[in-house]
């Protein structure tokens, strides 16, 4: 709490205590605005990761269906040219 007999026996640093006040307002404003800008950038960050891995596991189990169905069809052609079918 600033000292009301202080101020008023020193007329002219009036100016500056209300430029120091202002200065802070500023200053809080300008962390509240980088904090709130650095987490949506860390969420856009987040969510391209995510998206990332989610496509990758994604396209990792297709490839990993498409080899089983392979090998299971070459099983089949390999049961079906033993019994004498013509494949």
């Amino acid at each position: 709490m600033m000292d009301k007999r202080l101020i008023s026996s020193v007329e002219e640093s009036k100016r500056y205590i209300a430029g120091n006040v202002v200065a802070q307002w500023v200053c809080l404003i300008a962390n509240i605005t980088m904090i709130a800008a650095l987490a949506r950038l860390s969420a856009f960050f987040y969510a391209a990761a995510f998206c990332k891995n989610v496509f990758s596991v994604r396209t990792g189990s297709q490839k990993e269906a498409a080899q089983h169905d392979l090998s299971k069809a070459a099983g089949v052609g390999r049961f079906l040219s033993g019994t004498g079918s013509n494949v």
